[in-house]
């Protein structure tokens, strides 16, 4: 038997998607992770999908009376689509908004 040796794990898509080894080149436990995190933001996709087929029905059925009748279905869309889809991007979010404020604040923009 010959051992074939594993690539090493991309340095780039380590930072783009933090994941937990356990062990430094645990390449197989990587991949787990990975798809896992992918299965857990599809689920959230898939959510925030049904949420808004749900309200869009709602909306259709009730008509004018949408406000008082969809509250729930709106509260529901909403909540499923203001969380992030894949752990830290939250994260780099708020560091793009803290870099458009230092900007603009140095280019003298309110």
């Amino acid at each position: 038997l010959t051992c074939l040796s594993l690539p090493a794990v991309d340095q780039i898509a380590a930072v783009n998607v933090p994941i937990p080894a356990s062990k430094p080149g645990d390449f197989l436990g990587v991949i787990d992770a990975r798809e896992a995190q992918t299965r857990e933001s599809w689920v959230k996709i898939m959510t925030a999908r049904d949420a808004r087929n749900s309200l869009r029905i709602c909306y259709q059925r009730e008509g004018v009376n949408h406000l008082e009748k969809c509250q729930q279905f709106a509260e529901a869309y909403i909540k499923a689509i203001q969380q992030p889809l894949y752990p830290g991007t939250q994260g780099r979010f708020q560091q793009y908004e803290a870099k458009t404020k230092e900007s603009r604040a140095a280019a003298g923009h309110h």
